[in-house]
């Protein structure tokens, strides 16, 4: 190959790799979209579901205390297991509630559920704002 057939293999080498970031960085910002979005729901075993959208990139959705629940998510990287739970007082009632949590945090989808005795338990045990709807 001449060294001119090679600088011009260079070229379009450097100019496709050039046309490619764009492409890339414009998927990165469609992921930070959907970065940190669940779906929230209290199910109790009599009576109805109470359900609220979350949304932490920018923070909002329907939930009641978005920048509480998305500090939570954030420090365990959106892994509702991960969250230490709230120390605190609940009754022993037993009034037992399904909490299930469902989206997308760094661009990786993330479930739970987890059945609890009663709803303070439920909140009291995910860190106290990602559950608590009140």
């Amino acid at each position: 190959m001449t060294r001119t057939a090679t600088r011009l293999a260079g070229a379009v080498v450097l100019t496709a790799g050039l046309l490619a970031v764009p492409a890339a960085a414009s998927a990165s910002a469609v992921d930070t979209v959907v970065e940190g979005h669940y779906s929230l729901k209290l199910t109790p075993k009599q009576g109805a579901s109470i359900s609220y959208d979350l949304s932490c990139t920018p923070d909002g959705g329907s939930h009641p205390n978005t920048a509480a629940a998305c500090e939570d998510l954030d420090a365990a990287d959106g892994h509702v297991t991960d969250i230490p739970a709230q120390s605190g007082p609940c009754t022993k009632e037993f009034a037992p509630v399904v909490a299930i949590a469902k989206g997308v945090w760094d661009g990786g989808e993330r479930s739970y559920e987890q059945e609890f005795s009663n709803e303070c338990e439920a909140v009291a045990r995910t860190g106290g704002a990602v559950f608590d709807f009140s």
